[in-house]
């Protein structure tokens, strides 16, 4: 690494750390000098440094170093750092890059395990072996790179391991020495800048000593569970039940609940004892050994003691939870990123917490998280208070599962409550497998699944066949494990009849498979099923059906202020909303503004003042809400340009874009400066959008953390004649950047045979729009119908390359023409809108001359775009008004019909 990380990281004019240079090797063969500093920054952690390639080579150790071969201590590797840092003791100053007190713990020399091994290599290959020689730590230590779940992928953490010997032994000693090798100070005495036992200012003892003050004391005054109400001491139990949520047809409203994001995941009570974890799922077993790298982050919190209520998910690339690849991890056939969401604390530092509120319990574990953040392995699972109809559609829109809602006033109950609700997208629950069928074609393994659950008599009911959403993988596992638990009669009170039974194989009602489904009908039947995975964390005679209750039922053991208002308007339209698409039939706000903006101060900015600037909306990039307040200022004029006077749909990320986003169309306007309702007519009801009538309406979004802003395809002065269509070159995984170019140089030329200019643009993502402006005349039927047509007409005519279908799976190695942007409430990323993406990339208009194979649109971001728009002797888009043609769908529709060769 060198020194280049260590020296951008600090402020030699602020801190006294030494800058230091890297020195040549003293040995070719490995070893030389060893220090570990215990170092109580933001968190208490042990730095453990080894003397390579001239430098110190160092880890953090959360637990420190340990004497016992059974304990395996996460190593963090971080920069390396000079070798004069092997003598630095002090305290960094407050706000500085580890800014808190440093005590050398332990010094001394290090050598190779085995004679003349390349101790270089071992690091390379993730597995050093050596002999330590100093004051408080002898013998044989191992370092090896962990491998598998998240940090196979870092190549940055690492497990600190005393091999077995005569050294070896189970006294812990971090407990045994606490104080300075060099001038047997203890850590308060260091701060304070006294030599040991003098009680005197250490000014000219050699060491480099400075004020400072240590996070760590406030946070841990701050985390005190006995100053909350409700907190009761009490001896770590040993073992917990989780709050299970009553499922209701939808959201409550009110001021004491709050709504979560359903994962899509295994659900555990994570118990956290002496540096001891234990993943304990819904049903009391240990699944510590299956998900090691979670309880290895988990142990790092700076807690004597705690319970954790989470659910732990895989993240696939885009950062959607997925249950498949969680079961994959499991068994070592992926590699996804693993997280454990956290929503409650039950227990902290020798107090039950079940007594105490919801919102003190919260609040208290937002605390916990925010001490020690090493990696995003470990989440604060947020909450929202909008409204619960609006989160519910939103979430159903990014396509999760559903939503929590949670009563702030309730205490933790170890069962099912009606202070827990929660609200599915799409019906989805664990069913018991009672038997399967012969594969038929070219399947191997076995057919269908039929599943059932248990009645209140504990019967097993029927509930159907499930034979779609396996793989071959999966095909092979389950019916390796169905064979060796068949039996010879049915263990359903209602097995299925007809001549299809007869090759069926009945098994002993041991696995649960989880099952998506449209929906159960009259005589018990799934409709749609489709197989999602094993679960292994419930037992089967606990699989019962989840039937929703009303909202109203449902909040009835609740606080009464909030139970009264649980049964609303706002809930018959969630309700009704679940019946239909939620694009189509979106959730409605309603809200009354008065205008407060004049024709004397449209279109001018006034000072709008950004709170929390300092808030990371781009995790990676450390791009802050004033970096993208900064980037709107500079490109107000073109962006309030495209976007303005158009009904949106916006993205906003409260927490960043890594955490989970919302899309918005109806917002309390009265806090949205430069926002105006516009009432839009769906489906013969009327419901209010909005849209932006002002520039300061910029600043306004980015105050409310709005990542990315989509528009309608129209006016919001004429709601029933779109102005514009939008075509997205959406392509699959597989197709190559030079098939997208093709794609939409295709698409341009296909539309210009229709008599249209096309104008070209990034979307921010891996694909491109072309956009068609219009003069508005014609209705949503025409355009919709027009859009279809073209998408149709590339697909009959190059049905290789390009595919009007969404599916995904008819999509493999095609462009996705998308049309369905054109259609009434549908939406598309505006001209110069940021994305919640990687890179903060921004949707870019651009000219035809620039869709090239060269083109790169990730270059195109909030910090570079201003610079671009700042060098371009014109607007690529300039000529877009001139461009404006009606559409005469007679006309045109006969030339995308197919001509026979």
């Amino acid at each position: 690494m060198g020194l280049t990380e260590y020296k951008k990281k600090r402020d030699f004019k602020k801190t006294n750390e030494p800058e230091g240079v890297v020195r040549k090797p003293t040995s070719k063969a490995g070893g030389g000098s060893f220090v570990i500093q215990k170092h109580a920054a933001s968190h208490l952690h042990y730095d453990f440094r080894l003397e390579m390639e001239g430098v110190l080579k160092s880890w953090a150790v959360p637990k420190g170093p340990s004497m016992n071969p059974k304990d395996k201590r996460l190593a963090m590797q971080v920069e390396d750092h000079p070798l004069d840092y092997g003598d630095f003791e002090g305290t960094i100053p407050e706000g500085e890059y580890g800014g808190g007190t440093v005590m050398l713990w332990d010094q001394g020399d290090w050598e190779p395990m085995e004679k003349g091994a390349d101790m270089l290599a071992q690091l390379t290959e993730g597995s050093m072996k050596f002999l330590l020689k100093g004051q408080r730590l002898q013998g044989a230590f191992a370092l090896v790179l962990m491998k598998g779940g998240k940090y196979g992928d870092n190549k940055k953490n690492w497990l600190l391991i005393k091999e077995r010997d005569d050294q070896a032994t189970e006294k812990s000693i971090t407990d045994q020495y606490t104080t300075s090798v060099t001038t047997d100070r203890a850590m308060d005495a260091i701060a304070a800048g006294q030599k040991s036992g003098a009680g005197a200012a250490d000014k000219k003892a050699g060491v480099r000593v400075w004020t400072g003050i240590k996070k760590a004391t406030n946070q841990a005054s701050v985390m005190d569970p006995s100053t909350i109400d409700g907190a009761a001491k009490s001896k770590f139990p040993a073992t917990m039940k989780p709050q299970l949520a009553t499922l209701v047809q939808s959201a409550p409203d009110g001021g004491d609940w709050v709504h979560e994001i359903k994962f899509d995941g295994y659900r555990f009570i994570a118990l956290i004892e002496n540096g001891n974890v234990t993943l304990s799922t819904r049903n009391g077993k240990d699944w510590t050994s299956k998900f090691p790298d979670i309880a290895a982050e988990l142990a790092c919190l700076p807690i004597e003691s705690a319970i954790v209520d989470g659910e732990l998910v895989a993240l696939d690339a885009e950062g959607v939870t997925r249950f498949q690849l969680l079961q994959k991890s499991i068994k070592g056939t992926a590699n996804p990123a693993l997280a454990f969401y956290a929503f409650d604390l039950i227990y902290l530092n020798g107090y039950m917490l079940k007594a105490c509120t919801l919102s003190d319990r919260k609040n208290l574990l937002r605390q916990l998280m925010q001490t020690y953040t090493p990696s995003d392995a470990i989440r604060f699972s947020e909450h929202f208070k909008e409204s619960g109809d609006d989160v519910w559609t939103n979430a159903c829109r990014m396509g999760l599962e559903g939503i929590i809602s949670k009563d702030l006033t309730s205490r933790y109950v170890e069962k099912r409550s009606n202070s827990w609700v929660k609200v599915k997208c799409t019906n989805r629950q664990e069913f018991v497998i009672g038997g399967y069928t012969e594969p038929g074609g070219s399947r191997q393994g076995m057919g269908a699944l039929l599943v059932g659950f248990y009645n209140e008599a504990k019967d097993l009911i029927y509930s159907g066949k499930v034979g779609t959403g396996f793989t071959d993988a999966s095909l092979k596992e389950i019916h390796g494990q169905l064979t060796k638990i068949e039996q010879k009669t049915s263990p359903f009170s209602n097995p299925p009849k007809g001549s299809w039974t007869r090759g069926i194989h009945w098994v002993e009602p041991k696995l649960i498979g989880e099952v998506a489904y449209t929906e159960m009908t009259s005589e018990g039947l799934l409709r749609h099923p489709s197989f999602q995975g094993l679960r292994e964390d419930k037992k089967a005679d606990a699989v019962t059906i989840e039937l929703p209750k009303q909202g109203k039922e449902a909040a009835e053991k609740t606080p009464a202020k909030a139970a009264s208002k649980t049964k609303s308007a706002a809930a018959e339209k969630t309700a009704a909303a679940k019946k239909s698409s939620p694009v189509e039939k979106p959730t409605i706000t309603l809200v009354k503004m008065p205008k407060e903006t004049t024709s004397e101060t449209k279109n001018t900015v006034t000072p709008y003042q950004i709170t929390s600037p300092e808030k990371i909306l781009f995790p990676d990039e450390k791009y802050t809400k004033k970096d993208l307040a900064d980037y709107y200022e500079a490109v107000q004029e073109r962006a309030y340009q495209w976007q303005s006077n158009r009904p949106l749909t916006l993205v906003r990320c409260p927490a960043g874009r890594s955490k989970p986003c919302f899309y918005q169309r109806h917002i309390k306007l009265a806090e949205m400066p430069g926002i105006e309702p516009v009432n839009v007519d769906v489906k013969g009801g009327e419901e209010i959008y909005i849209f932006m009538s002002d520039p300061i309406a910029l600043q306004t979004l980015v105050q409310q953390s709005t990542l990315e802003i989509h528009g309608w395809q129209c006016r919001a002065d004429d709601i029933e004649h779109p102005d514009r269509m939008v075509f997205d070159v959406d392509p699959s995984p597989e197709v190559e950047w030079a098939g997208i170019i093709k794609a939409a140089k295709t698409l341009k030329s296909l539309l210009e045979k229709c008599g249209f200019e096309t104008f070209a643009m990034t979307t921010g993502g891996k694909g491109l729009h072309v956009v068609v402006p219009l003069v508005p005349s014609a209705d949503w039927d025409d355009v919709g119908s027009f859009a279809e047509a073209i998408a149709r007409y590339l697909e009959a005519t190059d049905p290789d390359n390009y595919t009007a279908n969404m599916s995904k799976k008819k999509r493999i190695g095609k462009v996705y023409v998308d049309f369905l942007r054109n259609r009434k409430t549908a939406s598309a990323v505006l001209p110069y809108s940021s994305r919640a993406r990687a890179g903060a990339t921004v949707a870019t208009p651009i000219a035809w001359s620039e869709v090239t194979v060269k083109l790169d649109p990730t270059k195109f971001t909030i910090k570079t775009v201003p610079g671009r728009l700042a060098q371009q002797k014109s607007d690529p888009w300039k000529d877009y008004e001139l461009a404006r043609k009606a559409l005469k769908l007679e006309e045109v529709l006969d030339r995308l019909t197919p001509k026979a060769p």
